[in-house]
């Protein structure tokens, strides 16, 4: 049976805020969801509605005040989204039995561009179809092994250094960034010989030399003659889709190196999505 209950507004405040920590979303994105929130109760007070008492009707009449307040379809998107998080909150909390937000759409947004995921397979075909085995090939294929097996970021790779790769345990220390977190992988086997023989001319203690970006470029011009759409971020996108299947959300954003599981969640979606989209274009309903 829920809890019927009426809490008072600083609770609610309160609690939601630390729903927020929990989740691990930054100190910016909580200061703002809060700030939505209070926005949105204040609407409710002045409705005589109760939070715990809110149907989806009520949020549509909140949507069209939204609206009537002249601001863009992507500002009310993130309204909505504050909603969202708020009545989950109160469903974690067993306040309310659904959450009245779920469904609530807003049209003529914009939708965020999707990567269309690799799978594994494709992954490795990527893989193996750099074959060049130059000085400046051989880095490349280093660099395009770190992509594909450990999802690396262009900012670590730039980062890395030779102490941070133990050729004899298998392993890479993958340094952390302003966006990033340090964490330690394993080496695949595939990567082994490259390494091996990309290590043997380094000179310095940094582990790539040279333009990041134009290296990256590079690599990617080339990949594109058999790959004619693929891209740095497809490979990241589709490696961390391939982490989420195979291990827990947690594990996932270790990986993958995330401060706030909400980056990794981005990943859930994109691969739902994806999915969705796939059923319409080959299995059409109407």
């Amino acid at each position: 049976m829920y809890q019927d209950m009426k809490l008072e507004i600083c609770m609610r405040m309160n609690g939601f805020e630390e729903y927020l920590k929990a989740k691990q979303y930054s100190h910016k994105t909580i200061k703002s969801e809060v700030r939505n929130l209070a926005q949105y109760q204040g609407w409710l007070k002045g409705q005589g509605i109760e939070p715990e008492e809110t149907s989806y009707t009520d949020l549509l009449a909140y949507m069209k005040y939204l609206n009537q307040k002249d601001i863009t379809q992507r500002t009310v998107q993130v309204y909505i989204n504050t909603l969202k998080h708020f009545y989950n909150h109160l469903l974690e909390g067993k306040f309310i039995a659904t959450n009245p937000a779920l469904d609530i759409t807003v049209k003529g947004v914009k939708r965020s561009k999707l990567h269309h995921i690799l799978a594994p397979h494709e992954l490795q075909a990527v893989y193996n179809s750099y074959t060049d085995e130059s000085a400046s090939g051989i880095r490349n294929k280093v660099i395009l092994g770190l992509l594909i097996n450990q999802g690396i970021r262009s900012e670590e790779l730039a980062k890395l250094e030779v102490r941070d790769v133990d050729l004899r345990e298998g392993k890479i220390r993958i340094p952390g960034t302003r966006q990033s977190s340090e964490r330690e992988m394993e080496l695949k086997a595939q990567q082994i010989i490259s390494l091996s023989h990309y290590v043997a001319g380094i000179k310095g203690e940094r582990f790539f030399e040279g333009n990041m970006h134009g290296i990256l470029s590079n690599l990617m011009y080339h990949l594109r003659k058999h790959h004619p759409s693929i891209s740095v971020h497809q490979i990241r996108a589709s490696v961390i889709t391939k982490w989420l299947k195979q291990y827990n959300l947690r594990k996932a954003q270790y990986l993958a190196g995330h401060r706030y599981i909400s980056s990794t969640e981005s990943y859930q979606k994109n691969d739902l999505e994806g999915l969705q989209e796939s059923v319409q274009k080959y299995h059409p309903l109407g």
